[in-house]
């Protein structure tokens, strides 16, 4: 069986985890190292603990059935409010589209 590696990329606020069991860890690294392995052996654990940091994931966190990768997402506040014009208050967005609404 073929595995991917768990992106962090695809990580949501509600859902910043993702569990990944020995077995997976045990392929992922035979099929990158090369290196035939049966087992979920320390040497394995360190090599998927090095490449998922380098992959952007913040945590590893160790279970008895393999470990918890664990992302830190944010939610960013897209819109911005630039200034308020006598009864109207403009709000500008990241794509450059201005909205200006009445305050009264």
């Amino acid at each position: 069986m073929r595995y991917v590696f768990p992106d962090p990329k695809n990580c949501s606020p509600n859902k910043p985890t993702d569990a990944c069991t020995s077995k997976k860890m045990v392929g992922l690294y035979s099929a990158a190292t090369g290196d035939s392995q049966i087992n979920c052996t320390k040497k394995v654990r360190e090599w998927f603990r090095t490449e998922a940091t380098s992959k952007g994931w913040d945590k590893v966190i160790d279970t008895p059935s393999g470990v918890t990768l664990v992302a830190d997402v944010r939610l960013h506040n897209l819109a911005k409010l630039d200034v308020v014009e006598g009864s109207e208050k403009v709000v500008q967005f990241p794509n450059g589209r201005v909205r200006r609404q009445r305050t009264s």
